[in-house]
């Protein structure tokens, strides 16, 4: 009777535990986009509104992060060890003055990607295929310092003044 009741518990709160492990690292990940965003904004702030070199991102925004760890990847990636890095900055903002840009809330910042280099950047082809949570969902932060998960890749361009 005893290891009746044990298989029972076990079949219903085994996924449950499970799915708790995703959904904190799928939060951490979104943490670490979060800190990134403010960060980005704290070196536009101090640069004249301009963001970072894209080929250097990450060393430029190194000093407003202070912590190593929000530039490594939360979960384990399939062929590769927990803690390497994981985002990736969207290269076309490299020339763009960030304070000129209307449509703040709409334009992608950094995202998850496929490329776990150190400065990792490029455009939403960078994007993990299958997406990385459960296979159906990546995160993405925004140029506003906002932070989301979503099913598809944002669609959007980069509005300035005329």
């Amino acid at each position: 009777m005893g290891f009746l009741l044990v298989a029972v518990f076990l079949l219903l709160f085994w996924p449950v535990e499970w799915n708790g492990k995703d959904v904190a690292r799928r939060s951490a990940s979104l943490s670490n986009l979060k800190q990134i965003a403010l960060g980005h904004a704290q070196y536009v702030a101090d640069h004249d509104g301009f963001g970072p070199v894209p080929d250097n991102w990450m060393d430029q925004l190194s000093p407003y992060l202070k912590q190593e760890e929000k530039w490594k990847f939360v979960a384990p990636i399939k062929g590769r060890t927990e803690g390497e890095y994981g985002y990736a900055y969207y290269r076309p903002l490299g020339d763009v003055k960030v304070w000129a840009v209307q449509n703040k809330e709409e334009v992608v910042l950094a995202f998850e990607s496929s490329d776990l280099s150190w400065n990792a950047n490029g455009g939403l082809e960078l994007l993990p295929d299958p997406p990385r949570w459960r296979g159906s969902m990546n995160n993405f932060a925004y140029l506003d310092g906002h932070a989301n998960g979503r099913r598809e890749p944002p669609k959007f361009e980069i509005v300035l003044p005329e």
